[in-house]
């Protein structure tokens, strides 16, 4: 017995070593433990009352556990949530926002430029995430001996009421006053007034800019739909879940017992009856194991170590250990992409369309008419914008090969008392995610391109009239580009604008307003019915003054998103945690009746073994992935480690009847 103690101790240690070496990458999606596995729980206060020895008749121990949870280790739950790119200079991690016109930008900082802000916005958003749990588990344990001697079945479920938590703080706000430059989002300039005043804004998916033609006409920019952040002032009631965890049951055998000892095992499966993620909110709260059908086994084993004379006091090693499977569940997830990796789905995709008119082409070399070799790209913008993520929010299918939920207590009792004091290991294997081939991404039905820091406009070379649809300022004709930038981050753009005006930056000497980083880089020309063939595409109406009009470029061809780009691998997720615990209970005791009332109270700490943020800055991986249809991740190496550090209290009670 001894040497499977020690067996079950190292595979726990291996595991939770295997864990610790895992790099920290940001996760779209955090699932806890679910509330309802937790073996010290389920053990503590009873230990006397259940797996009992030398019963001829059925008997029975139903017990309720109010309990109250809090998170803490902040600082590391928000590692998980945004991985490398928090700026870890203090006890409150942060991230920058900042404009893509601002000088000397920090390589961290998220373009504010995808959020509809000022090119010269600048701010600071700070996290505090935290999860308040409360629940009541009504558990009820039946010996069986009436049957078969060591025979039982337990089965037991909490409702649940979790609060979460992102609390998301944004401060420094400099909101800037230059908007964006004609081409940039449309055929016009756009002011700072028509732009949002905060990153706040965007997060909580509350507002998008106004982006007006000049022909009257609005070019969509979607507000974030999918993996936004809640904002307690008007958005409290989604931050809150009320439900029925799963619903588990055991029916084991002790097939070795005495009145020192007992050893078996059981059959475990739970039902789902909590709720599962939608992907409307980063940090949502979930009741349960995100409705997993769950299915394995367990072994139970105690051993008195010591009891007096009198058998009025004991002492005594209880272990538990169960194991289960998580089998598939329908989920619906919000992913990153794998190039450009972590946070990507923070950026901004535009929509193109296909086939190109008669008003695009593309040359390998700059000018006009008979200028090297001319093609027309395979599509160009179509006048939207959205969030990577509203375009990444699909249906998958998840699944766990394995949790794991072992403690161990020692158990002192004397007279009508009793204290329990023990370790609880948790741990669940990595996640395995598989795009539903009926529900797939938008990709394969629309074309959308990563925007980057492009211009979606260039200009008609010579004044010259136009009928051609879009619009005419001082005769010049605006005409969408092909142009996107597939290598573009959550930190900048390709094009490389290094300061307030278009002419700062750049690449090879091209000023960064001409998109010298656009994929696929050619120079942009125009032809159409009233249009000499081979005219340029320049980056600016002959209105527009203090810049040289210089030819632009556009993306021939342009790359467009796929769905094998979403990173289904990245998002993965094990979890690993360590607690503590300790539980006093008074048993009334009465020989005159056959049942007993008892009554305890406890307390645990839990620590998860995620990285914190102190580590951001070293030992990070980088994911990438090429998922397709029917095609799983095996590959574990990328799994990240995210749970929750929590602290908790309990009251337990109940009755046993002999």
């Amino acid at each position: 017995m001894q040497h499977r103690v020690k067996k079950l101790l190292s595979l726990a240690l291996l595991m939770s070593i295997g864990f610790m070496m895992n790099s920290m990458a940001a996760v779209p999606f955090l699932q806890p433990r679910s509330q309802s596995v937790d073996a010290a729980r389920e053990l503590v206060g009873e230990t006397q009352f259940i797996n009992q020895y030398d019963k001829d008749c059925w008997y029975w121990v139903l017990d309720i556990v109010p309990e109250y949870t809090r998170t803490f280790r902040q600082d590391r739950l928000t590692s998980c949530l945004f991985g490398n790119d928090l700026n870890c200079n203090c006890d409150c991690p942060t991230i920058k926002i900042q404009g893509s016109r601002i000088e000397n930008r920090d390589p961290k900082a998220w373009l504010a430029d995808y959020f509809g802000l000022p090119t010269t916005f600048s701010s600071e958003i700070s996290f505090a995430p935290r999860v308040d749990t409360f629940l009541v588990d009504f558990g009820l344990y039946v010996g069986l001996d009436n049957w078969l001697e060591g025979l039982y079945f337990r089965i037991h479920g909490p409702v649940v009421h979790t609060r979460w938590r992102l609390d998301f703080c944004e401060c420094n706000v400099s909101t800037g006053t230059q908007g964006y430059d004609e081409g940039y989002f449309a055929d016009q300039a756009i002011a700072q007034s028509n732009l949002l005043n905060n990153a706040t804004e965007f997060f909580s998916g509350r507002r998008a800019p106004t982006i007006q033609n000049l022909d009257g006409t609005t070019t969509k920019f979607q507000r974030l739909s999918a993996s936004r952040w809640a904002d307690c002032d008007c958005d409290d009631e989604v931050l809150r879940e009320t439900g029925f965890a799963d619903l588990e049951f055991a029916l084991g055998w002790n097939f070795f017992q005495d009145c020192d000892y007992h050893f078996g095992l059981n059959i475990r499966a739970a039902a789902p009856t909590g709720n599962s993620p939608e992907g409307c909110y980063l940090f949502e709260p979930i009741v349960g194991n995100g409705d997993h059908w769950a299915l394995g086994g367990g072994l139970t084993f105690h051993y008195t170590l010591w009891e007096d004379e009198c058998n009025d006091r004991e002492f005594g090693f209880y272990l538990d250990a169960n194991f289960t499977h998580l089998f598939n569940a329908r989920q619906c997830r919000v992913f990153d992409l794998c190039v450009p990796g972590e946070n990507s789905r923070y950026m901004l995709a535009e929509k193109l369309v296909a086939p190109v008119g008669a008003n695009l082409w593309a040359s390998d070399t700059a000018g006009g008419t008979n200028a090297g070799t001319v093609s027309q790209p395979s599509a160009q913008f179509a006048r939207e914008f959205a969030p990577v993520a509203n375009l990444t929010k699909v249906s998958v299918d998840s699944s766990y090969g394995v949790q794991a939920d072992v403690v161990a207590l020692f158990d002192f009792s004397w007279c009508n008392w009793s204290w329990d004091f023990g370790y609880e290991f948790y741990g669940r294997s990595c996640e395995k995610i598989r795009e539903r081939c009926e529900c797939p991404a938008r990709f394969d039905s629309e074309k959308w391109a990563l925007k980057g820091d492009a211009h979606v406009y260039g200009f008609a070379s010579t004044d010259m009239p136009f009928t051609g649809g879009l619009n005419t300022l001082a005769n010049d004709a605006a005409i969408a580009l092909s142009a996107t930038e597939s290598l573009a981050s959550i930190h900048k753009g390709t094009n490389n604008f290094t300061g307030p005006s278009g002419n700062d930056g750049g690449l090879g000497g091209i000023r960064p307003i001409r998109n010298p980083g656009v994929d696929n880089s050619q120079f942009a020309q125009t032809t159409d019915g009233v249009l000499a063939n081979g005219q340029q595409l320049i980056t600016d109406r002959s209105s527009v003054t203090g810049l040289s009009r210089e030819q632009t470029k556009t993306s021939n061809d342009p790359i467009l998103l796929k769905n094998s780009d979403i990173d289904f691998c990245g998002a993965r997720t094990r979890y690993i945690s360590h607690k503590v615990f300790t539980n006093f209970s008074y048993a009334w005791y009465d020989d005159c009746r056959c049942w007993t009332p008892y009554l305890g109270v406890g307390f645990k700490v839990e620590f998860a073994g995620n990285r914190s943020c102190d580590d951001c800055e070293t030992d990070c991986g980088t994911n990438s992935c090429n998922t397709t249809c029917n095609v799983s991740c095996n590959d574990d190496s990328d799994c990240q480690r995210c749970g929750l550090s929590e602290w908790g209290v309990w009251l337990k009670t109940g009755v046993a009847y002999n």
